[in-house]
């Protein structure tokens, strides 16, 4: 009788590595308070965390805001096999693809459990870039995946957030035996620009820097145009310890 049990409990996990399925989590995510949907896929070996709005964006209010996205948005792919992350963004001029690869952060593990639809979940903490994250892990969906760029756990994270606010994510949805993300190929392979995560960083602050020079030289002489930065979810890098 008790290796039958053993063998439900693990059915789940049996047909996921037979039939190389993947599984999709949709999430609600709060990012410096902007409200998207997002989705993760994932299999044993790679997932593909999507979000944003991908609907082409050019707006200019008073507090000159601009967005620019495209019909895919921001992605986050990671590979187990090949210890690599990539970080997708399609900006107004250009699509980038950044190789974001890092040692995962370590985690610390605290008794702290809950049940969630039946799923067993176990809080896990870290710092990651100048921030704290709380995880909420299940180990009974397969893989160390989860939303953004955080994961390394022993289950796949489910709700993810910062101490501060900056960031908080809390799954929805799970939906079993997907197919593979129609737009992973042309996620990994389309693109105008590879960078590393110090380049982009690099590039970016550049092309404010210019783009701020160009917003005071243009400034009317009966006004002034304030110009302001947002804060990043990524505060501190490895580079810059």
């Amino acid at each position: 009788m008790r290796n039958l049990y053993l063998l439900l409990l693990l059915m789940p996990f049996m047909a996921f590595a037979q039939q190389g399925s993947w599984i999709k989590i949709e999430y609600t995510q709060f990012m410096l308070s902007e409200k998207t949907e997002a989705t993760l896929y994932f299999n044993q070996i790679e997932s593909l965390y999507l979000f944003g709005d991908p609907t082409l964006i050019d707006t200019v209010s008073e507090k000159m805001t601009i967005r620019i996205t495209d019909d895919i948005g921001t992605a986050v792919y990671k590979n187990l096999n090949e210890n690599k992350l990539f970080y997708r963004v399609a900006s107004k001029s250009q699509v980038s693809l950044v190789d974001d690869s890092f040692v995962p952060p370590n985690w610390t593990m605290t008794d702290e459990t809950k049940n969630e639809n039946g799923l067993v979940l176990q809080k896990a903490v870290t710092f990651f870039r100048g921030r704290t994250y709380n995880a909420w892990f299940t180990e009974q969906l397969p893989g160390s995946f989860g939303p953004w760029k955080l994961g390394g756990l022993p289950g796949t994270i489910l709700e993810l957030y910062t101490e501060d606010g900056v960031l908080d994510i809390r799954y929805t949805k799970i939906v079993y035996n997907q197919e593979k993300p129609e737009n992973l190929e042309r996620i990994l392979t389309k693109y105008k620009k590879k960078y590393t995560m110090k380049e982009f960083i690099e590039y970016g602050n550049a092309k404010l820097a210019k783009f701020s020079a160009a917003v005071t030289s243009n400034q009317p002489r009966d006004g002034k145009i304030t110009f302001t930065v947002g804060e990043a979810v990524e505060r501190k890098y490895e580079w810059e310890e």
